[in-house]
């Protein structure tokens, strides 16, 4: 998978958008229309990277601000962490099976979400 977040010019033959939705690039189309003008960059959301099975005029571009870091998230069942919550469902159901009649299985699991400063 490519790190487009290293500053360098990529080019684009069209398709999905290839970096976060939150970041900020400049960017060159097929007219020579580019986004280096003297304004601020825009936002990857902003462009048109693929529509109605067409590609774009973009043919490159760079990020110029990468999107901010989204929180983590895991479930956990007792201290035990697990990336999903169908994971986290499945264990508590091992251990219960495991344990007949303990009541493991109505013990709760815990979504958490990291804060970001």
């Amino acid at each position: 998978m490519t790190d487009y977040n290293d500053g360098k010019w990529h080019g684009w033959n069209g398709g999905e958008c290839p970096v976060d939705l939150g970041c900020f690039v400049e960017f060159q189309t097929i007219g020579g229309v580019d986004g280096r003008a003297d304004h601020d960059p825009w936002a990857a959301s902003d462009l048109s990277w693929f529509h109605d099975g067409e590609a774009s005029d973009v043919i490159a571009f760079r990020v110029t601000k990468p999107a901010p870091p989204k929180p983590r998230e895991c479930w956990s069942y007792g201290a035990h962490i697990h990336h999903t919550e169908v994971e986290a469902i499945e264990f508590r159901q091992r251990v219960a099976d495991a344990h007949p009649g303990k009541g493991y299985e109505l013990s709760p699991i815990t979504k958490w979400i990291e804060v970001l400063p």
